[in-house]
């Protein structure tokens, strides 16, 4: 996964990806603060293809078992709101 951080707190959201291995947070120009379509690339090719990027890669698979579980996604949704009714 790759993290283009744009808005308020995306970039605060980016760094953690970006911590924890999950994704990686695709680098801004230092004088301008634009993304260039060299480090766009560059961050792609690394996730992508690169042997350092194969930490990004094993990561997601990891979590795509835990957001890709729509059962589980839907018990959570219920037990929240189930949680909302019984706490208003």
């Amino acid at each position: 996964m790759v993290v283009l951080a744009f808005v308020y707190d995306q970039g605060l959201i980016a760094r953690v990806i970006e911590e924890k291995k999950i994704g990686y947070m695709i680098p801004r120009d230092e004088t301008e603060g634009f993304f260039t379509k060299e480090s766009v690339a560059k961050s792609l090719r690394l996730v992508m293809e690169d042997e350092e990027g194969k930490i990004y890669r094993e990561n997601v698979k990891d979590m795509k078992q835990v957001f890709g579980d729509m059962d589980r996604q839907d018990r959570y949704v219920d037990s929240f709101l189930d949680y909302l009714v019984a706490n208003r």
